[in-house]
């Protein structure tokens, strides 16, 4: 179906546009859910696109930490030190 009204998926939380192909779930039929809820086509079924590019990208954005990935490791800078020393 076409989504008539923007809202916000039940399956990732992205927002959905209006005129976006959409899953309708009436009530009662998503545990939790006392009213009914949108998704993207296939999400809450486990083989959406969008809804898996939309978890991956807040899985990276999650797992990445500037302190840890932004600087190299201690012992690769003394290796690089070395082998400049030592050509």
């Amino acid at each position: 179906m076409i989504a008539r009204y923007a809202g916000q998926c039940a399956c990732c939380g992205a927002e959905i546009k209006a005129g976006e192909y959409v899953t309708y779930y009436p009530p009662g039929t998503m545990k939790g859910q006392a009213k009914g809820a949108i998704g993207h086509v296939g999400g809450l079924e486990g083989n959406g696109q969008r809804c898996y590019a939309e978890l991956r990208k807040q899985l990276v954005d999650k797992e990445f930490q500037p302190d840890r990935d932004c600087y190299p490791d201690p012992g690769e800078l003394a290796e690089d030190r070395w082998n400049e020393a030592h050509r």
